[in-house]
């Protein structure tokens, strides 16, 4: 298949999962789908026609485009979004599929909103913050980092920087872990 046709079909299968058509989770959708859902400080996506980009940490991640249409799909579960709209869906962590390694989560709200550009998705804990967003906010930016000389109690080293969680924690950028701040 060319790369062309490729992102034809991902687009008209984000553009069916925006119109409420059931989009099946495939099982290479899920690990993305954890990260945007487990983090307690939220997360954030954007679709475009040639592309998926995921923030959830440092900076952006760039995702094969053939993982959006399941994970929008999922999101939505069966939402329509009309162009220009937005949808704001609660996600109870018992209906996402289990991958060994990664912790259980409780409710979490998402948020997609859908422009002729792009589809923006946003994870958060609360509903509140979602209400409050538009299509035309930028979801790059919104994470806070300090830089600290202090190794993370967990594994020992000292990152480039941490990032600063809504709770105040912080999250160590070598492994992951989360610890109370100094």
């Amino acid at each position: 298949m060319s790369e062309e046709s490729l992102l034809d079909e991902c687009h008209a299968a984000v553009r069916a999962a925006l119109r409420g058509e059931p989009i099946p989770l495939q099982p290479s959708d899920t690990k993305m789908l954890w990260y945007m859902l487990h983090g307690e400080a939220g997360s954030d996506a954007a679709i475009t026609r040639s592309s998926l980009v995921a923030w959830y940490g440092r900076g952006g991640t760039r995702y094969d485009l053939r993982v959006a249409p399941g994970v929008l799909g999922f999101l939505l579960g069966g939402a329509v979004v009309a162009e220009g709209r937005h949808v704001i869906r609660r996600i109870d962590g018992a209906s996402v599929p289990r991958l060994s390694g990664f912790p259980a989560f409780g409710v979490r709200y998402v948020r997609v909103d859908t422009t002729p550009e792009q589809t923006l998705i946003r994870v958060r804990t609360s509903e509140a913050p979602l209400a409050e967003l538009g299509p035309d906010v930028p979801i790059e930016g919104r994470h806070c980092f300090v830089v600290l000389d202090r190794a993370c109690p967990h594994c020992g080293r000292v990152p480039e920087r941490y990032r600063v969680l809504t709770s105040g924690a912080y999250v160590c950028l070598a492994c992951g872990a989360s610890m109370p701040p100094p």
